[in-house]
């Protein structure tokens, strides 16, 4: 590298390779895809223990239907 040259990130990216262009614009999506993952993770793990099409369970009082006496 020469003393006192300076080179730009523009001209840094007009000379990538296609491989590195390809790189540059992968990259965000990759990075929003990751994102979107982790952000919908915590539903998606919660919903495997359920069964949406079951009925609700009995509840079980402990206070009798009637009143005595």
């Amino acid at each position: 590298m020469k003393e006192g040259y300076v080179m730009t990130m523009t001209s840094q990216i007009a000379k990538d390779t296609p491989a590195a262009r390809r790189f540059r614009l992968i990259t965000p999506l990759v990075v929003l895809l990751a994102l979107a993952a982790l952000i919908m993770a915590p539903g998606l793990i919660g919903a495997l223990g359920h069964d949406h099409g079951a009925r609700a369970p009995d509840v079980v009082t402990l206070t009798p239907d009637e009143p005595e006496g």
